[in-house]
């Protein structure tokens, strides 16, 4: 019976502050072209992390021959 009461009290604060509940809008369709480019972004970053992490536990510098 609290919880009921709660959900029934957070609708009135809803209400009063005028936000309504809306239908959510369908998405967007997006091209193929960015996904592709997103997946070689993120391949490109995963490489440049591990690169720098191999330089690291070699060299013991992030970016080796610079102090």
């Amino acid at each position: 019976q609290f919880f009921t009461s709660l959900v029934r009290f957070k609708r009135v604060l809803i209400n009063r502050k005028g936000i309504t509940m809306q239908k959510s809008q369908p998405q967007p369709k997006i091209e193929e072209q960015k996904i592709v480019a997103e997946r070689i972004n993120g391949w490109a970053a995963m490489l440049g992390f591990w690169a720098a992490v191999g330089a690291y536990l070699t060299t013991g510098q992030i970016v080796p021959g610079i102090v």
